[in-house]
């Protein structure tokens, strides 16, 4: 393996590292602020997985996304 080789894989194995750190900060944020959002994004996740309707718990989260944007414009 060459040098170019060995720092580009680098560079991609950190730019992967970084984005799913920041994607975790971000739903850390989203959790906190919407209970149970980790929670339905599991479910979700499973659903996929498994070739199941995701229908019910996507209408759920976005509930509950609704309630918290109301209740954080009072």
């Amino acid at each position: 393996m060459s040098i170019d080789r060995i720092i580009l894989k680098t560079i991609r194995l950190w730019s992967k590292f970084r984005a799913a750190r920041l994607a975790s900060i971000s739903d850390r944020r989203l959790d906190r602020a919407i209970p149970g959002y980790l929670e339905r994004k599991r479910k979700i996740e499973n659903c996929r997985r498994s070739h199941r309707s995701t229908k019910s718990v996507l209408a759920e989260q976005r509930e509950a996304m609704n309630a918290a944007l109301r209740g954080g414009s009072r």
